[in-house]
């Protein structure tokens, strides 16, 4: 019998003899797979005006862009377990970071294991699974990977108090830049993280040609929290250049079950510092400001090492073959509606960004060159957004990244999971997004958005009309997404509008302990669960129920509906007004209902 994650046999001959024009035939292509712990689309690629990230950018211009991907849950284990297995959070039974999938749910099949048992090598380095029990405390191995997975040394020392406070002490701080010289290894995890994968391209490079094709998964920690990078990327945005958010306090109609507080922020030194009161207690502007600071020095941080890993893919010969997805794991909040970071189903939370690189369809990566954020920040104001090639405006969900790699690479379409009974160890809950992209592509490109107010035209799909002028009038110039008011359309909440069950949709969750916020409520274990938020995001609208959940039997009561959220994204692109309860809203609470227990949830 073979290992699990070896080739078989009859695979390896099937892979030796082919029939002329079958799949089996067609060249297979590399994956260059780099996922980005906590990032929100704080992108200049994304029309973020603020961000300083060439890497970033210079990917889009050579790929798909998708501006609305969200999470299925906003939070990294269930999340990213979901991404690299295809399975929804509810499949998976996992919430928290307290169970293996494949002991808890099912011996389902994960990404890399489908590739490396199709004769890939594959290797992981730095943050890929999410540590622990949720992948059995070793990566998924025997199955997942052909090499021992790699995480950097450096991240032992994640938390420890290396971080200069005002006391003049070292604490283990929230806002935390570095001099990495003076660190524990004279070094940071995802500068160790950046060496290791370049060191790999090129060690696979001067394999040559006729060695097995690859799967190689790269992990960034940063922006993760403690917001801990060098130093000098804060140069990159001067404290009065960070605005903070257009609406940063609680809205009046959030219902509190929904609320975030927090804790994982609260429980750094120097947030407890402020004596912020719970749950509701703002926190104070002038550290808020650091903080969305610290955020954007990290994702710049990032996108120097994303650079360099590419830099490396396009040097080594190999960028002509390879299919590279560049990911978030979940969005964070930075301070919109008081809520900071992820664990609820809001915007901020689950939506993240997702490029998908598909050589000689989208473009070439062979001329990649690295910039540094470092070097090319002080042009970022001056210089002109880069265009992707295409831009995809459809919901799409990280569920989706595994049938879309699969097809992408190895020319084979995935099964549907089915809705009833007990699924087989592959298939999936998601869809291939080529047929998205390929849609787009021959129909014409569209350009990618060069600011707030054509972001937000092209999630929502709207060209033309008094809502464009509007946001193109009051825009705040030079202004993260994150900045974007409330407008004031035409159109009221929630009139016109059709709700088509044949559309895309994308479907989040997220747990609480119970229906007031409790310091448990952003991350409650399994045996705490009981409530559970539901919601689907549409091109124009959130819907969110909030109902009981039996964690023993692993089921929602739909019956038993403690809360509900309606956001007309039209007119609302910060969630700020609920209007669930509006009487004009009757018709798409109802219909949003039914999409989102027909098609989000198994029941």
């Amino acid at each position: 019998m073979s290992a699990p994650g070896s080739p078989p046999a009859l695979l390896l001959l099937a892979l030796a003899v082919c029939l002329p024009r079958s799949a089996a035939c067609l060249p297979r292509r590399n994956v260059l797979l780099l996922l980005v712990d906590d990032l929100r689309p704080a992108l200049g690629c994304y029309g973020d005006a603020l961000a300083v990230t060439p890497s970033a950018d210079a990917l889009a211009a050579q790929s798909a862009l998708f501006t609305a991907a969200f999470a299925q849950q906003a939070l990294c284990a269930p999340s990213r377990t979901s991404l690299l297995t295809s399975r929804r959070p509810q499949t998976l039974r996992l919430f928290d970071t307290g169970s293996y999938w494949r002991r808890a749910a099912g011996n389902f099949t994960s990404l890399p294991q489908m590739f490396r048992e199709r004769g890939y090598h594959t290797a992981a380095m730095g943050k890929v699974f999410h540590p622990g029990v949720v992948s059995n405390h070793s990566d998924d191995q025997p199955y997942s990977w052909s090499e021992p997975p790699y995480h950097p040394p450096a991240q032992q020392f994640k938390n420890w108090p290396v971080c200069l406070d005002a006391d003049g002490e070292l604490h283990a701080d929230l806002f935390c830049p570095v001099d990495p010289r003076t660190q524990p290894l004279h070094t940071l995890p995802d500068i160790q993280t950046a060496e290791r994968a370049v060191s790999w391209l090129k060690q696979r490079a001067a394999l040559g040609a006729s060695t097995e094709p690859w799967l190689l998964a790269v992990g960034l920690h940063k922006p993760h929290i403690p917001l801990k990078m060098p130093f000098e990327y804060l140069n990159l945005y001067p404290p009065e250049s960070v605005p903070a958010p257009s609406h940063p306090h609680r809205p009046p109609g959030l219902p509190e079950v929904a609320w975030n507080p927090w804790m994982d922020l609260r429980r750094r030194h120097d947030v407890a510092q402020l004596n912020i009161s719970f749950p509701y207690g703002p926190m104070p502007e002038f550290f808020a400001g650091s903080v969305r600071q610290g955020y954007y020095a990290a994702v710049s941080y990032a996108d120097d090492m994303l650079g360099r890993v590419l830099a490396a893919l396009a040097d080594s010969g190999q960028a002509a073959s390879t299919v590279v997805l560049l990911a978030g794991d979940h969005g964070w909040a930075l301070g919109e509606r008081g809520e900071w970071a992820k664990y609820s189903t809001s915007e901020d939370a689950t939506r993240t960004p997702l490029l998908l690189h598909l050589p000689g369809e989208t473009g070439s990566l062979e001329g990649f060159r690295h910039v540094s954020p470092l070097k090319a920040g002080g042009r970022r104001r001056q210089r002109r957004r880069s265009s992707a090639a295409v831009v995809v405006r459809s919901p799409v969900e990280l569920l989706d990244v595994m049938p879309t790699l699969t097809e992408a690479a190895l020319n084979v379409t995935l099964a549907r999971c089915p809705a009833e009974g007990s699924q087989p160890q592959l298939c999936t809950e998601g869809r291939s997004l080529l047929p998205l992209v390929r849609s787009i592509h021959r129909h014409g490109q569209t350009p990618a958005p060069r600011g707030p107010h054509e972001l937000y035209r092209l999630i929502n799909g709207t060209s033309a009309g008094d809502l464009e002028l509007q946001l193109l009038t009051n825009r705040v110039p030079n202004a993260p997404l994150g900045s974007l008011t409330r407008q004031s359309p035409t159109t009221k909440p929630c009139s016109g509008l059709v709700v088509s069950p044949s559309r895309r949709a994308a479907f989040s969750q997220y747990p609480r302990p119970s229906v007031l916020p409790r310091p448990d409520s952003d991350q409650p274990q399994l045996r705490d669960i009981r409530v559970m938020g539901y919601s689907v995001r549409t091109r124009h609208l959130r819907y969110t129920e909030w109902v009981a959940y039996d964690p023993v039997a692993l089921r929602p009561h739909w019956d038993d509906l403690f809360a509900r959220e309606l956001y007309d994204h039209r007119g609302d692109p910060l969630e700020v007004e609920n209007v669930a309860d509006e009487p004009a809203c009757r018709h798409i609470v109802r219909a949003m209902s039914r999409l989102l227990r027909s098609q989000g949830v198994k029941v």
